[in-house]
């Protein structure tokens, strides 16, 4: 069923809700403004838990990223001697807050012939398992 974005936008007008939370009740009501609006006061709590269902999830991958992006080891070698081993998030966030430092450190980095290696932690691998039977 096609539901017109007058509808959508009416909705959305009435309640605080996304353009796809909107379209996907108007359809569930067979595209009744005032339907939606009877759904959604009956099943306010149901929709709610649902949102903030999908927002712990986001929040619980989010976590699951920065928890591997910082097992990620950046190593900068010169010759075969490594003078910097950091986390990715710290090497992320240092050249976000001092971009010219680190472009004037990779330019240093490109005059002496040196290198950047970045390598993962394998035991990150295994770790959401192990966390999951916590």
């Amino acid at each position: 069923m096609e539901i017109p974005l007058d509808a959508i936008e009416a909705l959305r007008a009435r309640v605080n809700l996304t353009y796809r939370q909107a379209r996907d009740l108007l359809e569930e009501t067979g595209g009744d403004l005032v339907e939606a609006l009877i759904y959604l006061e009956e099943n306010k709590e149901k929709f709610i838990d649902q949102a903030a269902g999908r927002g712990r999830e986001f929040v619980h991958q989010a976590r699951h990223l920065a928890s591997r992006l910082h097992h990620t080891r950046v190593k900068v070698k010169v010759k075969d001697k490594t003078l910097l081993e950091l986390p990715v998030t710290v090497t992320a966030l240092g050249a976000a807050v001092f971009p010219k430092v680190a472009a004037l450190g990779m330019i240093g980095l490109l005059l002496s012939r040196g290198s950047i290696e970045v390598k993962g932690d394998q035991a990150t691998e295994t770790e959401p398992e192990a966390d999951k039977s916590r």
